[in-house]
């Protein structure tokens, strides 16, 4: 009895050292009563003093001692079966992990208290259980099932019953959902109805939350100064409440927030320093971070560009390492905006990598915001065909949620996209149409009007022409139904009796531009898709009104019989060049089955420009406005391909905690391309039979096929029946691939296109870096033309590249600079560029990796490479750590 009496005061003891901060005390004690109690039956005391000390031990940040004591209480609670106190400690545990930010245990131990008070009848833990697991899951962006566990919280609620402070911690939770959703209105209405319950409960910590969400709503809505009361008055109650609580370092960070957008740089830094001073007491990674985000943007605004990006990317690295995606996406796109300003090419990579994180949240406002830092990337790049298609799903979101500031923004991005696109394709026409390159030919003033139209987004062109009074010949036509033939050819005449230039339709969206023949006139007609024509649309109707002019008063028109013209054919803003026979053929042959509901192969040897192929039938085809999606099978692991090509079900695997689509489903309804085939695994290849058989696919874990629509591509550059006799790909898939086969011809076959690609590449020199390099002089042409180049176009273009930084601006490629580079031919001496390349490459990786200790996630951000591509280069130069080789 009287060792009953000891504990059971001991229990007391506890909870009182442990409420006036006595932990060091509680745990000592704590640890003297379990001794006594060792060699007793377990009991409710046991049970109850092993959960004080875990409880003491969280408080002094003792996480994997207090872990160790509170799974003790579990066990003790189970063998006595009080199931409440099972669910208190895995509950305790879980919000310790989430203090200091380990999401994904808490999550666990969240899961295992809900499971167990299932089973035991707890209905009444439920909700709150289903809250608290809400709440984690926002904070790492996944949205989706954070919906569902908040409105299986309610239903729990309906059904068993809550009090008014369960209800109000939910609406909270809600509104913490929106707030992070974008979903301004929604989070306000939530608000208002916390409003109405906040004064009856009386609770100061409800209070301070209430004052920080109406803050963070404020200061989304543009209304800094109205944040800035409602962050103060957080932060108020929060130091009458504890001065260094949580609600306290909420505050300061959001102060920091609101100083930031109001200018006031120095109260930003403060607060937020303050914030991460509070954090690193607290164990607080999350806010951490994110205030050292915040303090990043101080430092940008400061113009301190460069140390911006480092804070950047070290907060990037924090995020990773807590598994929370959402936030290092939402870093991410603070960086591709940056980088984005700065025209540094790997904007759009940070981009597009916050896009498939935000895909993957269910968040379509940050998705807009992914699209409108890519679209400005690609801006930056001069990818203006892509740059727009973001831009316009970038626009739509932002028009649906409100938000005047990104559609002002947008408005001017597209501002300055659709000027630069002007000023490109004058520049790009004025180069690749010069005396010495051009001919006039059917197929060549068919692409030439086809692209045109693209180019201004417009529906449908034509060309015609007349030599003879009363007789009027069509010379391409693009996208015209025969009978609005008749009806447009009419208006030749009416242009010109009235000797008018250009002619307008009323509404200012159809255009027709008069131009000279060598004997007579001729016509451009060009269709608008709804929208009045710009100022710039019509320029460009006049520039390339006086290419035909050129066109059609110098040359007469050519079948092609000889077929050695140049073909130039813009394709996702690059360019097809060649006048090449073979070539040619091919692209012809492309015309005939790009609408084909067959699978094409295409072969070719590394270098020799499969993917732009490729792409091309997807451009040619009806399915050009829909998505096209190149995967390289080369560069992702055999053991992951299947689940990103075909997609994976929440549970298929260790760390897929949700359902994601494959790329089959992202391409539904447009064209996949998978590039290196024959490096994809036999489980893969079985799959991509069955979907070249019958259009379904079957996400990685799931019971459920699925139908979808897409064009399939493929290209190796492996010989495909050697690969069969080897036993390596299968022959029933070989034979369903080649149903139509491309093959691309090397350059050492193409010689006659090696100075049109050599001055192509030449003028993109002068374009992309700058350098005004004159002209590759005759004996370098002669040189080019004699190598046999193994890298096949990839290598001729990067020898160009490097032989211009050699020449420098005003400089001319001379012989003596590209024997430097790739060595003569005819000699006995023959430089392996790539070897050479390649050995850079391997020195820079090394280097890189041993500058940041073999952190491969940070060495591939410096590369600019993914992860998975850094591993696979890793592997192929066999590099290894200094300490591994000491």
């Amino acid at each position: 009895r009287d060792l009953e009496l000891r504990t059971e005061t001991g229990v007391f003891l506890l909870r009182y050292l442990i409420r006036f901060g006595k932990y060091d005390e509680a745990i000592e004690k704590g640890k003297e009563l379990l001794e006594i109690l060792k060699d007793r039956q377990i009991n409710r005391t046991h049970a109850l003093i092993s959960m004080l000390v875990g409880d003491a031990l969280l408080k002094k940040g003792k996480l994997g001692d207090a872990e160790d004591f509170l799974i003790d209480a579990i066990a003790a609670f189970r063998r006595i079966g009080e199931h409440d106190g099972v669910v208190s400690c895995y509950n305790r545990l879980a919000k310790a992990m989430k203090d200091v930010s380990r999401f994904s245990r808490a999550l666990e131990f969240l899961e295992k208290a809900a499971d167990y008070a299932k089973k035991h009848g707890l209905d009444t833990f439920l909700g709150p259980l289903y809250g608290n697991q809400a709440v984690i899951l926002i904070k790492l962006g996944h949205f989706r099932r954070a919906e569902e566990l908040i409105e299986l919280a309610g239903r729990s609620y309906e059904t068993h019953g809550a009090n008014s402070h369960e209800k109000m911690q939910l609406t909270f939770t809600e509104v913490f959902l929106h707030l992070q959703k974008h979903e301004l209105e929604r989070a306000g209405r939530g608000l208002s109805e916390v409003q109405k319950v906040l004064v009856e409960s009386g609770d100061p910590r409800a209070e301070a939350l209430f004052h920080e969400l109406v803050g963070i709503l404020k200061l989304k809505k543009g209304e800094a100064e109205n944040a800035l009361h409602h962050f103060r008055k957080s932060l108020e109650i929060g130091e009458r409440i504890a001065p260094r609580s949580e609600i306290v370092n909420q505050a300061k960070r959001w102060l920091g927030e609101a100083y930031l957008v109001l200018g006031e740089l120095e109260k930003a830094a403060d607060c937020l320093r303050e914030s991460i001073e509070i954090s690193d007491e607290m164990g607080d990674g999350y806010e951490r971070a994110a205030a050292l985000r915040a303090l990043g943007h101080v430092e940008l605004k400061r113009g301190n560009r460069e140390k911006a990006v480092k804070v950047l990317r070290r907060v990037s690295d924090l995020f990773e390492s807590m598994g929370n995606e959402f936030e290092k996406a939402v870093t991410l796109l603070d960086i591709a905006v940056i980088a984005a300003k700065n025209r540094d090419s790997r904007a759009d990579t940070f981009a597009a990598m916050a896009l498939r994180a935000f895909e993957l949240s269910g968040s379509e406002y940050w998705k807009a915001r992914a699209a409108y830092a890519l679209a400005t990337a690609y801006g930056a790049q001069k990818k203006y065909a892509e740059a727009f298609r973001e831009l316009e799903r970038a626009e739509e979101t932002f028009s649906k949620f409100g938000d005047e500031e990104y559609i002002a923004r947008s408005n001017e991005l597209r501002d300055q996209i659709d000027a630069a696109l002007v000023a490109v394709a004058s520049k790009e026409f004025n180069y690749f149409f010069r005396k010495d390159r051009i001919e006039r030919d059917e197929v060549k003033v068919k692409l030439l009007l086809e692209n045109f139209v693209r180019e201004l987004d417009a529906v449908s062109g034509l060309i015609a022409f007349s030599d003879v009074p009363g007789e009027i010949k069509v010379e391409a036509a693009y996208n015209v139904d025969r009978e609005d033939l008749t009806p447009i050819l009419s208006e030749f005449d009416a242009l010109m009796a009235e000797g008018r230039n250009v002619r307008f339709s009323s509404r200012g969206n159809d255009l027709r531009v008069r131009f000279r023949t060598a004997t007579g006139n001729g016509f451009l007609y060009i269709k608008g898709n709804g929208r009045p024509l710009s100022k710039e649309d019509i320029l460009g109707a006049l520039h390339f009104s006086d290419l035909l002019e050129y066109l059609f008063r110098t040359q007469p028109l050519s079948r092609n019989e000889g077929r050695t013209v140049s073909i130039v054919i813009p394709s996702e803003n690059r360019y097809i060049v060649t006048r090449n026979p073979e070539m040619l053929d091919i692209l012809a042959f492309i015309e005939k089955i790009s609408d084909l509901p067959l699978p094409v192969l295409i072969y070719g040897e590394t270098g020799t420009g499969k993917e732009l192929i490729a792409r091309y039938i997807h451009r040619k085809s009806r399915r050009s406005s829909k998505p096209f999606v190149p995967v390289n099978c080369a560069n992702i692991p055999t053991s992951i391909l299947e689940s990103e090509l075909f997609g994976f079900k929440k549970g298929a695997f260790t760390d897929a905690y949700e359902d994601r689509k494959g790329w089959f489903e992202v391409a539904d309804g447009g064209t996949i391309f998978l590039d290196e085939v024959a490096e994809a695994g036999p489980t893969v290849q079985a799959k991509l039979l069955r979907f070249l058989e019958d259009k379904i696919i079957t996400p990685l874990g799931s019971r459920e096929s699925r139908k979808v629509d897409v064009r399939f591509l493929a290209a190796t550059n492996r010989r495909l029946e050697d690969e069969v006799r080897e036993g390596r790909f299968r022959e029933d898939l070989y034979y369903r691939l080649k149903g139509v086969l491309i093959e691309l011809p090397p350059l050492r076959e193409r010689r006659d296109d090696i100075p049109l690609l050599a001055s192509y590449f030449l003028e993109k020199v002068r374009t992309e870096l700058g350098i005004e390099v004159t002209e590759i002089t005759r004996d370098g042409i002669d040189l080019l033309m004699d190598y046999p180049w193994p890298g096949n176009i990839r290598e001729l273009e990067n020898v160009i590249k490097s032989a211009a930084v050699h020449a420098g601006a005003g400089g001319r490629i001379s012989r003596e600079i590209l024997l430097t580079l790739i060595g003569d031919t005819r000699g006995t001496e023959v430089k392996k560029l790539k070897a050479e390349l390649e050995d850079i490459e391997k020195k820079r990786i090394l280097r890189v990796l041993e500058e940041v200790g073999w952190n491969k996630s940070r060495a591939a951000r410096i590369l600019g490479l993914s992860r998975q591509g850094l591993i696979l280069k890793i592997k192929k130069y066999g590099l290894t750590s200094t300490a591994v080789r000491q």
